[in-house]
């Protein structure tokens, strides 16, 4: 289920880590590791704070395969939605930062 914006995560991955010091290629792959990380903790802290209606209804949309529905309900479900995805991305990246 993606539920995030993958070019906006990204972009706050490329300026929270300085990967300089890596070719493009160990770039790239740091960056995708990272954004799939984002991606299933972002699920796991949406899937939280949704009752088990919710939930199913959800899993139901994503079986749909629009992600423009997907992103609707959440957002309509979790008011600060673009928070968590912030919160969620910069705990991530400080944790790899910090590793």
């Amino acid at each position: 289920m993606t539920v995030i914006d993958n070019d906006q995560v990204r972009e706050q991955i490329v300026r929270g880590l300085d990967l300089a010091a890596y070719s493009v290629s160990e770039q790239n792959q740091i960056i995708e590791l990272l954004r799939e990380a984002i991606s299933s903790r972002v699920n796991v802290a949406i899937f939280e704070q949704l009752t088990t209606e919710e939930q199913r209804d959800l899993l139901e949309l994503a079986d749909q395969h629009n992600s423009q529905n997907v992103i609707e309900y959440v957002n309509n479900k979790i008011p600060d939605f673009e928070q968590l995805i912030n919160r969620v991305a910069s705990t991530t990246i400080a944790e790899f930062r910090n590793r």
